[in-house]
């Protein structure tokens, strides 16, 4: 009788404890292609528990337990949804759930900042007048008895008011048409990233549920194929109904 597709609990088990060991994470984690590993984890499934499974079998149902794990831990993360498990969430989350999720980058241009800053160095630098001296005036006479005894008014050092020092002043400027366009962009770009992951959700649980139905079926059909195969074994060794034991003798 060929070797059945579906997994039980027991063999499931038994591939997370070998799968999840540090050995095994730390190889997966280091490599791009992963199928010596997978290879090496069904000659150890095999040696320890007995279970044959080929690697592309066992590949596969980490991958199904993975997306399982993760679309019930994004769930359980939303604020007001009930909590969800799965029989072997705990298992998965022992070795999973201390992992930083992966979150998409956002780059952001600091150039708009930086020139502020850069003008605002500006607006320090020239607020910083020197009033440590005063200007000196020249002592007041009567201009009429100066002009008369051949003096003349030195000039003053005031100061006018134009020649000081003006601060500066910064106009802050609407967006231009390009930066609109950039966040309008990156605006566009974000909706369109979550858009793109909820799809891929809905679309892994439709998959993993259609999994599970294929499997359920499948499990059910080889039970009743047992079943049949006993009964008729059963029918087979059963004697016939005008059996005696007197029938029977052995001549030496």
């Amino acid at each position: 009788m060929a070797r059945s597709s579906s997994w039980t609990d027991k063999e499931i088990t038994a591939l997370i404890s070998i799968w999840g060991d540090t050995k095994i994470q730390e190889k997966l984690d280091g490599s791009t292609r992963n199928k010596t590993i997978f290879i090496e984890i069904s000659e150890k499934l095999e040696a320890t528990t007995g279970i044959s499974r080929e690697w592309q079998q066992c590949r596969s149902k980490i991958k199904n337990l993975k997306t399982e794990y993760k679309r019930i831990k994004d769930h359980n993360n939303i604020t007001g949804n009930g909590r969800k498990t799965f029989q072997f969430f705990k298992q998965m989350d022992s070795i999973l759930g201390d992992r930083p999720a992966s979150l998409p980058t956002v780059l952001i241009d600091t150039s708009k900042s930086q020139d502020t800053e850069d003008f605002n160095d500006s607006d320090d630098d020239d607020d910083e007048v020197n009033h440590e001296f005063e200007p000196v005036l020249a002592p007041t006479v009567d201009s009429a008895a100066a002009r008369s005894n051949g003096y003349s008014e030195p000039p003053t050092n005031k100061r006018d008011e134009n020649d000081m020092p003006q601060k500066k002043k910064i106009k802050v400027g609407k967006k231009s048409k390009g930066e609109n366009f950039f966040d309008k962009a990156m605006e566009s770009f974000l909706q369109y990233q979550i858009k793109a992951e909820e799809n891929f959700r809905k679309w892994e649980e439709e998959r993993f549920e259609k999994e599970q139905e294929i499997e359920e079926i499948k499990r059910m059909e080889e039970q009743e194929h047992e079943l049949r195969l006993f009964q008729m074994l059963g029918q087979m060794l059963k004697p016939p109904a005008n059996y005696t034991s007197s029938q029977f003798h052995c001549e030496y």
